[in-house]
């Protein structure tokens, strides 16, 4: 399925302390600071009808990072487009439909997403 997805970016602060005693996020190798963080591929039938599918992307340096052309293969084919920075210790949701995902889930975006559509 190719994802015609908009792209979501979410500084840390947008999440807010979590409050639980979960391990941190870190790094998946020492050859890169992005892990996959949260994948959200078959969610179950919502009675809004709306498709909330996504993979989030966690960059665990302090620095930005240009992810540009970096992509996604298999069930989900998904390219970064130019420009595609990931903030510092920060999130890069990749949605099947981000207006749905923003319908669904905002009270956890709110004003610190950016949408662009690919």
């Amino acid at each position: 399925m190719a994802w015609g997805a908009a792209v979501l970016m979410m500084a840390p602060s947008a999440l807010g302390a979590a409050g639980d005693n979960t391990e941190p996020l870190g790094p998946s190798s020492r050859r890169t600071g992005l892990a996959v963080s949260e994948i959200m591929y078959h969610p179950t039938n919502r009675t809004d009808g709306l498709k909330v599918e996504f993979v989030e992307l966690y960059h665990s340096n302090p620095w930005p990072e240009d992810i540009s052309g970096y992509r996604l293969g298999g069930s989900v084919v998904y390219t970064n487009p130019p420009n595609t920075i990931i903030p510092g210790k920060g999130f890069l949701v990749l949605a099947r439909n981000a207006t749905n995902l923003m319908a669904a889930y905002c009270s956890l975006f709110g004003q610190t997403a950016v949408a662009r559509k690919r």
